[in-house]
């Protein structure tokens, strides 16, 4: 049985202009906590596994005034919850 798809969105601000010490560090820690919201929604919606689960990666650097220059990594996630098949 399975559910419309669902979407985890999780974002994290790095200071300075992006670079591959600080992707490395922060994308992959960003990318578990998006996959462990998938998870949750699922199970909110009274499924206990997500089908095709999918990750897109965006980072961007940006100049804010006061606070120089920054890089925002984000992270979605998104699968088709479902329960497993039940004959009756």
């Amino acid at each position: 049985i399975q559910r419309p798809i669902i979407v985890a969105n999780v974002s994290y601000s790095i200071p300075g202009p992006v670079n591959d010490t600080s992707s490395k560090q922060v994308i992959p820690m960003i990318t578990q906590r998006a996959e462990q919201e998938l998870l949750v929604l699922a199970h909110k919606s009274g499924c206990n596994a997500v089908l095709g689960m999918s990750f897109s990666v965006t980072t961007s650097s940006a100049t804010s005034p006061g606070k120089g220059v920054f890089t925002l990594a984000m992270v979605a996630a998104y699968g088709t919850p479902c329960l497993p098949y039940q004959r009756i």
